[in-house]
């Protein structure tokens, strides 16, 4: 506290009285909160208009997190926006090698869609069930082509779309451009062309 301060506070203490004292407390308190306002200011700004953190939180009136952002321990930059509830329902991020990514989560935080472009460059959507299991997957491969894979709610591969080739453990290369049919056990049930 300056000098100033100090010589202010006695001269309202000094008047006596209760309403004084109370005054000159106020005061204090007042001159003390702005002198660390403007030192937690002055740490906290790095440039013109910059406020710096690892991490930044939107809670609601309630107190519950409704976003957040900052990068994580494994040095991904995280956007993550969440329900009434506080659960997280849309999860941006990117990695530190530069992948980007967007998991879309149910009420109890389970990955039920990811959108992925991988470090290739190549784009991805996975959709996954309720046990987290990959369902369906659709994505590009290098040369431009897209393709479509469908498994069945015990995990099993049953349906191959795409122009690129595909191998599966019971059945020989599809060709360019098939649809492939699989049964229960995974082998090739139905193709077109055949």
């Amino acid at each position: 506290m300056t000098e100033d301060a100090r010589d202010i506070f006695r001269s309202m203490a000094s008047g006596g009285g209760a309403v004084s004292l109370r005054v000159g407390a106020l005061l204090l308190a007042l001159i003390i909160g702005l002198t660390a306002g403007v030192a937690i200011t002055k740490h906290s700004l790095s440039g013109k208009g910059v406020l710096e953190a690892e991490r930044f939180l939107a809670v609601d009136a309630s107190g519950k997190m409704r976003a957040s952002f900052g990068v994580s321990t494994d040095e991904s930059s995280v956007l993550e926006l969440a329900d009434r509830n506080g659960w997280p329902r849309l999860r941006l991020r990117v990695q530190e090698n530069g992948t980007p990514s967007a998991s879309l989560m149910d009420d109890r935080d389970r990955v039920r869609m990811e959108m992925i472009v991988t470090s290739s460059g190549l784009p991805e959507v996975a959709l996954r069930g309720e046990d987290g299991e990959l369902r369906a997957w659709l994505a590009v491969d290098g040369a431009g082509a897209g393709a479509l894979l469908v498994r069945d709610e015990k995990g099993v591969l049953r349906v191959m779309i795409g122009p690129t080739s595909f191998q599966t453990t019971n059945m020989k290369e599809a060709r360019e451009g098939s649809l492939v049919l699989l049964d229960e056990k995974g082998e090739a049930s139905w193709a077109a062309p055949p």
